[in-house]
C-alpha cells in the first residue's frame, strides 16, 4: 500500500491532478477482496464477483439483448470526502457496448452528489460504445459546501454489453492552510480603474455596432464582455488561427470608440485553441486542451501575443484568460487548469505587468468550484464566476420554448430557490473574496426571457441585488447576441422582435447601469 500510494501520488502530480505542495489523501478505495464486498453495494443482485483478472478482482455486469440498464450504488460516508476536487480512477474493460441514445449513457461510472447549496450534480466520465480493454479511467469531480449525498454508480446505462471494474480508488489533494493563507493579498485597489464600479454585459463582435455601442452606453453600461467566440462549428488550426487574427483586428478597431465613451473592455477567449472536434458547436473549453500538449502551449502562445500586442494600450481593463475552463479529464503529463492558468498568467506578466488578469475557477466557472481553487502568488488579478444557479430554471426549455414552466422563486428539482438559496449558492465564492482579499467579477448570469410570470425578471433582480450587496462587478448575459437572453424582447418566445417599450428585465438593468454614471 505504501508503495501504490507513492507511486499514486507521482502520476496525479504528473498528471496535472493535484498541486505540488499538496499532501495526497485517499479518501476510498475498493479492490473488491472478496465476494462479501459487494454486500454494502445497492443492486448487488445484478452482478458478479470475479476472482484474479488482470487488474484484479472485479465486478462485472451485463445487458444481454435491448438496450437496457443495470446497476450498482454505493453511498459513501459524507465525512470520508472535503469539500473540493475528488480525483476519481478505476480499472474498466467493455465489451460490445452498443451505441449510445445520449452521450452520457453508456458505461458509468459516475459520482452522484446532493447538496444544500446547489442541489444534484452527475459527474462521470463519458466513455464510448464498442469494446476496450483494461484501460484506468479517470474523471474529477466537485464536492460542493453542504453535501449531503454522495453516491458512486457502476454499471450500464440505455445500452446492451459487457463492463467489468477494477481497484476504483478516489483521492483528494489537501493543501495546508497555512500555505493557503500565504497567498492572501493585502491590497486590491489597483484592479479597479479610479476604483469605480462596473457594470455591463457581455456582446458578440461579429454583430456588434456603434449603434449598439451608442445605445448601452446610454444606459449608463462602463463595462463590456467582448467575447473571442468562434460559432461555425470546428476549425482546422489554420481556421482558427485566421479567425482569432481577424477577431483581434476589429477589437483594434473599436477601441478608440470604447475609450471616447470612457468605457472598458473585458477580453474573453471564449473558444481556445483545440476545441471539441467532431461533436459540432462553437470551440469551448472542454476540448483538446486536455489531451494534446500543443494546444496548452498555444494557449499560452496566444496570449502572449495579446498581451504583447495590446500592452499599455487603453480601453482593456482586463484579460479573461478561458472562458468557462472544465479539466475534468487531463491526459497524462498535461497541465489542469490550475497550473496551466499559473503558467500563462506569468508568461503575460514577463510582457505586460500591469494588465489586469482576469481568472475563472475550474468546473466551468460556477460558484461552488471555488472550494477547489486558490488564487495565483501575483497581485492585480481579478477572479469570475458564471452564475446560472439552478440551471433548471435559467436554461429552461432552451430549444423548446413552448415548455418552460419552471417559475422563481419556486420548488426547483426539489429544492426551494429564493434570493436565500441563492445568497447559500454564492457563498464559496464570498469565502473565497473574504478568506484571500481578492476582488470578484461575475462574468455572465442570466436567465431565459420565456421563464413564466415574469420569473426572469424576480431572479435578475434578487440576484443583482446580491451582487451588489457583496460590491462585486457584473457584466450580464448577453446584449445583442441571442434574443433568448435579451432584455430588450418580451416573455413571448414566438416574438422574435425587440418591445416596443422597455421590459421589466431592461428597466432593471437600466437602473443599476445608471449608478455608473454617477461613479457609484
Amino acid at each position: 500500500m505504501i508503495i501504490f500510494r507513492f507511486l499514486l501520488f507521482f502520476f496525479l502530480i504528473a498528471t496535472g491532478c493535484i498541486s505540488q505542495g499538496a499532501d495526497l489523501k485517499i479518501v476510498w478505495n475498493e479492490k473488491f477482496d472478496n465476494p462479501g464486498s459487494l454486500q454494502s453495494w445497492a443492486g448487488a443482485n445484478s452482478a458478479t464477483w470475479i476472482k484474479n483478472l488482470e487488474k484484479g478482482n472485479a465486478v462485472y455486469l451485463k445487458n444481454e439483448h435491448e438496450p437496457s440498464s443495470c446497476s450498482i450504488l454505493y453511498k459513501l460516508p459524507n465525512e470520508m470526502i472535503l469539500p473540493g476536487s475528488v480525483h476519481c480512477s478505476a480499472w474498466i474493460k467493455w465489451r460490445n457496448v452498443s451505441e449510445k441514445p445520449n452521450e452520457w449513457n453508456g458505461v458509468k461510472f459516475m459520482l452522484v452528489i446532493d447538496s444544500s447549496s446547489t442541489g444534484r450534480s452527475w459527474l462521470q466520465k463519458n466513455l464510448p460504445a464498442g469494446t476496450s480493454e483494461w484501460q484506468r479511467v479517470n474523471f474529477d469531480a466537485l464536492v460542493s459546501p453542504g453535501t449531503t449525498n454522495i453516491t458512486l454508480h457502476l454499471g450500464l446505462e440505455n445500452v446492451s454489453g459487457e463492463v467489468w471494474f477494477s481497484d476504483i480508488t478516489l483521492v483528494q489533494s489537501i493543501i495546508s492552510e497555512d500555505s493557503l493563507l500565504s497567498l492572501r493579498h493585502e491590497n486590491i485597489e489597483d484592479t479597479h480603474p479610479q476604483h469605480h464600479r462596473l457594470r455591463g454585459a457581455m456582446i458578440s463582435p461579429s454583430s456588434f455596432t456603434i449603434e449598439d455601442l451608442n445605445t448601452i452606453h446610454s444606459w449608463g453600461a462602463n463595462l463590456l464582455r467582448w467575447q473571442l467566440i468562434y460559432t461555425l462549428g470546428n476549425p482546422t488550426d489554420e481556421e482558427y488561427d485566421q479567425w482569432l487574427a481577424n477577431s483581434l483586428d476589429k477589437l483594434e478597431k473599436f477601441l478608440p470608440e470604447i475609450v471616447k465613451r470612457n468605457m472598458l473592455i473585458v477580453l474573453d477567449l471564449h473558444s481556445p485553441p483545440g476545441g471539441i472536434r467532431g461533436s459540432g458547436g462553437y470551440v469551448t473549453a472542454a476540448g483538446l486542451i486536455w489531451k494534446e500538449r500543443r494546444y496548452q502551449d498555444k494557449f499560452v502562445n496566444i496570449w502572449e501575443n495579446i498581451a504583447q500586442r495590446f500592452k499599455d494600450v487603453p480601453g482593456i481593463w482586463g484579460f479573461d484568460l478561458m472562458n468557462e475552463p472544465a479539466d475534468d479529464n487531463v491526459a497524462e503529463g498535461l497541465d489542469s487548469w490550475q497550473k496551466l492558468v499559473e503558467r500563462t498568467a506569468w508568461a503575460i506578466r514577463d510582457i505586460d505587468p500591469n494588465r489586469t488578469l482576469i481568472i475563472e475557477p475550474n468546473h466551468w466557472g460556477n460558484p461552488d468550484a471555488f472550494v477547489a481553487f486558490h488564487p495565483l502568488a501575483m497581485d492585480n488579478i481579478v477572479y469570475s464566476p458564471h452564475f446560472y444557479y439552478p440551471h433548471q430554471f435559467t436554461h429552461q426549455a432552451l430549444n423548446k420554448p413552448d415548455e418552460a414552466n419552471i417559475r422563481y422563486p419556486g420548488e426547483i428539482n426539489g429544492m426551494l430557490w429564493n434570493k436565500e438559496q441563492m445568497r447559500k449558492a454564492l457563498q464559496p465564492v464570498f469565502d473565497f473574496q473574504k478568506k484571500y482579499n481578492v476582488p470578484i467579477y461575475i462574468g455572465e448570469f442570466s436567465a431565459i426571457r420565456w421563464a413564466p410570470d415574469q420569473s426572469a425578471y424576480r431572479y435578475l433582480r434578487d440576484a443583482i441585488e446580491l451582487f451588489e450587496e457583496y460590491g462585486w462587478d457584473w457584466s450580464y448575459h448577453a446584449y445583442r447576441e441571442w434574443h433568448g437572453w435579451s432584455v430588450e424582447h418580451n416573455e413571448n418566445y414566438k416574438d422574435i422582435n425587440r418591445a416596443s417599450e422597455p421590459t421589466l428585465r431592461q428597466k432593471l438593468l437600466m437602473e443599476y447601469l445608471e449608478k455608473c454614471k454617477n461613479n457609484q
